[in-house]
C-alpha cells in the first residue's frame, strides 16, 4: 500500500502569534459571537453563576504535585483569576495537611519530574486520594503508535491483533452489554 501525504498551507498559522494584534482581534470577535449565542440560552445565567460558585469556592480540594524537593499547587480563585503557583517543602506540606483537616489529593504524572511514589508512601504524609490522570492514556497512545506504524509499514493490522482485546474483553471492560440491556429497557426492543 502506498500512501501519499499532500502538504497543505495552514490558513490559520497566523494565530500562532498569540500576542499579535491580528490574532487577539480575531479571538475577541469569535468570543463575542460565542458569548452572544450562549447568553441567549435561557439557562445561561444560572449555569454561569453555579459554575463560578464552584470554581471560586475556597472549599475545593487543592491538587498538589511534587517536583524535586518541593510540592507545587496551581491555585485560581476570584482574587487570582490568572492563577498563582504555590510552592512548599515536605515539612511545610505535612504541617499544612494536618492543619487543614480535609482530604488531600495527589495528582501524579510520569513525566520525569515527580518521583514514583507508592500508595503506601503517600499515606505516610496523609494523602487521602491519588489520581494517575494520564498513565493509561499515555500507555494507550504508545500502543496506538505501534499499531498505526505496523499498518503503514505492512498495509494491514493483522500482526497487531494478538496485542488487542477481543470483542468480548472490550465489551466486558466497557460494560457494553449492560448498556445494550438498558437501551432495550428504555426503548422496549428485545433482541431475538
Amino acid at each position: 500500500m502506498n500512501t501519499t501525504v499532500i502538504a497543505q498551507e495552514d490558513p490559520y498559522l497566523w494565530l500562532e502569534d498569540v500576542m499579535g494584534e491580528k490574532a487577539i482581534s480575531w479571538v475577541k470577535e469569535q468570543n463575542a459571537k460565542s458569548q452572544k449565542l450562549l447568553e441567549a440560552e435561557p439557562q445561561f445565567a444560572a449555569i454561569r453563576d453555579k459554575t463560578l460558585e464552584v470554581v471560586n469556592s475556597r472549599a475545593r480540594i487543592p491538587a498538589v504535585a511534587k517536583r524535586g524537593a518541593f510540592f507545587y499547587n496551581f491555585w485560581q480563585d476570584e482574587k487570582n483569576i490568572r492563577g498563582i503557583w504555590r510552592r512548599t517543602t515536605l515539612a511545610e506540606y505535612t504541617r499544612f495537611v494536618k492543619e487543614v483537616k480535609a482530604p488531600i489529593l495527589a495528582n501524579l504524572t510520569e513525566f520525569g519530574q515527580t518521583p514514583y511514589f507508592t500508595v503506601d508512601a503517600l499515606k505516610t504524609i496523609e494523602i487521602s486520594m491519588i489520581i494517575y490522570p494520564l498513565s493509561a492514556f499515555r500507555a494507550m497512545s504508545r500502543a496506538a503508535e505501534a499499531v498505526y506504524a505496523g499498518i503503514r509499514r505492512e498495509g494491514t493490522q493483522v500482526n497487531s491483533v494478538e496485542h488487542m482485546q477481543t470483542r468480548k474483553e472490550l465489551y466486558e471492560v466497557l460494560g457494553y452489554m449492560n448498556y445494550e440491556q438498558k437501551l432495550d429497557q428504555l426503548f422496549g426492543q428485545v433482541k431475538p
